[in-house]
């Protein structure tokens, strides 16, 4: 069953995924692009989007309109935290995998912090959830994170082990931080022996640096790409989607994406002269 699923968040022309986190509303709340999850997620119907990472409460809300478009997996998150709490860093499980089955979804995922205060009791809880998604053949994305002084690093050796534990925990897919070249990605993607999917990180200016690290950890054998703030807060999102998509499933080049992404701010600025 866990294959069957997973065959839903995957592109099956190429093996590849791009998925759409949009969990960030529980630490953030409704930050720009998120305010209304409805919204969000009808702006981009029809694109290239293998998953969507979502609370339970996300799912019900949007339920209506996932019959609509089948084209996109559901991964349900089963932990989070608030971000004004004094310790958000440790992340409680609020949903159990039986929710996720029970409410359709295809996948589900879960964040862990490895090297903060409590990263022990995340352990405990993600092996409990690895044991029941094995037991329902429901696939598991760890979110792995290596947290140095209270921060989220992307020292090469720690996000390394981040990506180990998931694996040894049984992780089907992990999610994890870009090294910052492809040289040290790839000393990364050697010691997990499981699909690697790039963490896409909070929204910047400076678009071709991001496709530039998207191509690299591809080009050293990443499994995809995991894109929310990068995509929901840009004034364009259907420009970054298309752009990743080129890269990830039709491996075009750095400037070929970033040229497309330029052209569509300029017919978007000429549609809005009309």
């Amino acid at each position: 069953m866990k294959n069957l699923r997973l065959r839903r968040i995957i592109n099956p022309d190429t093996g590849k995924m791009l998925i759409y986190p949009l969990d960030h509303g529980m630490t953030l709340g409704p930050i720009e692009g998120i305010e209304n999850i409805y919204h969000t997620m009808s702006r981009v119907s029809g694109l290239p989007v293998d998953g969507f990472v979502l609370h339970k409460g996300q799912i019900k809300h949007v339920a209506p309109n996932l019959g609509r478009n089948r084209l996109s997996g559901i991964i349900m998150h089963l932990n989070g935290s608030v971000g004004f709490s004094p310790n958000c860093l440790n992340k409680i499980q609020v949903s159990t995998v039986q929710d996720a089955l029970r409410m359709g979804a295809d996948a589900v995922s879960f964040h862990l912090n490895i090297g903060c205060e409590d990263d022990k009791e995340m352990l405990k809880a993600l092996g409990d959830v690895s044991s029941e998604c094995e037991f329902w053949g429901m696939p598991l994305l760890v979110m792995a994170y290596a947290v140095k002084g209270g921060k989220v690093t992307n020292d090469t050796k720690q996000v390394a082990i981040a990506a180990r534990v998931a694996m040894e925990l049984g992780a089907d897919l992990v999610k994890l931080s870009y090294t910052g070249s492809p040289e040290t990605f790839a000393q990364v993607v050697e010691g997990a022996d499981i699909p690697i999917i790039v963490a896409g990180g909070g929204y910047d200016d400076n678009p071709r640096q991001f496709l530039q690290n998207v191509y690299d950890s591809m080009q050293v054998g990443a499994a995809g790409i995991a894109v929310g703030r990068k995509i929901f807060q840009d004034r364009a999102p259907e420009r970054v989607l298309l752009a990743l998509q080129r890269i990830i499933n039709e491996g075009a080049s750095v400037d070929f994406a970033y040229q497309e992404m330029l052209a569509f701010n300029l017919a978007e600025a000429k549609a809005s002269a009309i």
